[in-house]
């Protein structure tokens, strides 16, 4: 049988399909976490008591009364780990620069740097898992942030039942086409993939407007919001720092040698805290039970920030940090920092 490529006709009906997909997963499930890029978010611990901060510590710094909310935002069962710390650590420069809170929106980010993009489709089955690929970087996010502003009325809980909808419906689309694919000839496979002809389709502005608008809830006033939040975020800078990725080296690694292989995490973090200003950090949690992640088959990366730290004479360095699940938000040790394989600031034009 010929192969039949996508039509474009179908293009304008992308919004309609969204509703009539069956079987839509719950928002507020969790999946496992995917190597590469920060992906997927890691299951929070099912249970265990969130970090204390005794008031007897040697030395503290604390970032948090910079942010516009307790750490209880959740990313529920999308791969927006990125888009959360990123966020976090833009609204805390805000309040640095102009003295008051703001809550960004996550959502809006993630819908324009991510969903719109055609990386999305880029590794759907090639790692076994039919899947979208949500992860991305902080700095590129903060950048794109930067470069065209961020909404502030667009509401997670809102979108992310939207997107699930939209998410599971581009899947099983996606799937379709991979079966279709794999049943043809070689030289047929050799001269067409529909699954890159349809990540191209989804690509056109048409579809980009239409897929947006779903997303977003078609709000005419979120434009100006991002316009206004541009200009009050105008000439802040982004600084990253890389380090050594372990990836499932970690689970092997001791205590003690990751203590002393982390010196330069510690000082890209500690410098950036001790000068108030909170971090977002990348880490491979392959192996910690405290982050849910004892029995991961990957390398479970994820994206947070650490806000404060304590270094107490009877328990050591210690990292408390704004996470995206719900209220869960384990503490980073310094025998657990050599994990971190990335580092992202944000500075305003007044941070030295």
């Amino acid at each position: 049988m010929a192969h039949k490529t996508p039509r474009r006709i179908a293009l304008p009906l992308i919004a309609a399909s969204f509703l009539a997909v069956a079987g839509v997963a719950r928002a507020d499930e969790l999946k496992d976490i995917t190597p590469g890029d920060v992906s997927a978010q890691a299951a929070p611990p099912a249970a265990g008591a969130k970090p204390v901060w005794a008031t007897t510590s040697e030395h503290r710094v604390d970032t948090m009364p910079q942010f516009p909310d307790p750490a209880q935002r959740n990313q529920c069962s999308v791969g927006s780990c990125h888009a959360f710390s990123s966020v976090s650590i833009l609204e805390a420069a805000y309040f640095r620069a102009h003295g008051e809170h703001v809550a960004l929106s996550e959502a809006d980010v993630f819908i324009r740097r991510t969903v719109l993009s055609k990386d999305l489709y880029n590794k759907f089955c090639a790692t076994g898992k039919c899947e979208l690929s949500e992860g991305n970087d902080v700095a590129g996010d903060i950048n794109y942030a930067l470069d065209n502003g961020v909404a502030t009325s667009l509401k997670y809980k809102d979108f992310v039942d939207r997107y699930v909808r939209y998410r599971d419906a581009e899947q099983k689309t996606l799937e379709g086409l991979e079966k279709d694919y794999q049943s043809q000839p070689w030289y047929v496979k050799l001269l067409y993939n529909p699954r890159t002809h349809w990540a191209e389709l989804q690509q056109e502005p048409t579809a980009k407007k239409i897929i947006a608008r779903f997303l977003s809830g078609n709000d005419p006033a979120l434009d100006a919001e991002r316009a206004k939040i541009k200009a009050k975020i105008s000439g802040f800078k982004v600084k990253s720092q890389s380090f050594d990725y372990l990836g499932q080296k970690a689970k092997t690694t001791s205590t003690e040698d990751c203590a002393k292989t982390a010196a330069k995490q510690k000082a890209a973090i500690l410098g950036e805290l001790t000068a108030e200003r909170p971090v977002s950090v990348s880490m491979s949690l392959a192996g910690l039970k405290e982050w849910g992640q004892e029995d991961a088959k990957d390398d479970a990366n994820h994206a947070f920030s650490l806000v404060a730290f304590r270094d107490d004479p009877k328990e050591g360095l210690r990292f408390e940090t704004r996470n995206s699940w719900g209220g869960d938000n384990p503490e980073v040790p310094l025998t657990k920092l050599c994990r971190v394989y990335s580092v992202v600031t944000v500075r305003t034009p007044a941070d030295k």
